[in-house]
């Protein structure tokens, strides 16, 4: 999906693969355990049927089989305000596949690959660096 948002409008798409954040920002490195803990029991493949748009032109995609996972660390970290608010207090999980769009062209791009199954791998921490995100085996300091 992620591909066919990049062939139509590359500026829009993150040079990151398809992905949920599940905490953003990160927890501090000492806090590695808890997240592994509260992140147990992701389950192995997820289904997204849902478009989400947003003002700014964001559009992506629900995945609301995360969604207990995000409540369960949001409790555990409340000082992590998920992109610093701007998507409200407790945005839905969810892939990003556009930021900056206009949603309605996007969502006409997308629409008929709905639904999409996909493996869960994770979780995984990244860091964002001069030269982009980056695996880390440890949420950085």
């Amino acid at each position: 999906m992620l591909d066919a948002v990049r062939a139509h409008a590359p500026s829009l798409v993150r040079a990151l693969p398809a992905h949920v954040s599940l905490l953003y920002p990160g927890p501090p490195p000492e806090a590695v355990a808890e997240v592994t803990r509260l992140t147990s029991a992701l389950p192995p493949v997820v289904t997204c049927e849902e478009i989400l748009t947003g003002e700014d032109g964001f559009v992506g995609l629900a995945v609301p089989e995360l969604d207990p996972v995000l409540a369960r660390l949001r409790d555990a970290f409340p000082r992590a305000t998920p992109y610093g608010g701007r998507y409200g207090e407790a945005p839905a999980a969810h892939v990003t596949l556009a930021l900056g769009a206009r949603a309605d062209e996007i969502t006409a791009l997308v629409r008929d690959l709905l639904p999409v199954r996909s493996e869960v791998v994770g979780p995984l921490f990244v860091e964002n660096t001069a030269t982009g995100w980056r695996p880390v085996s440890a949420p950085p300091p």
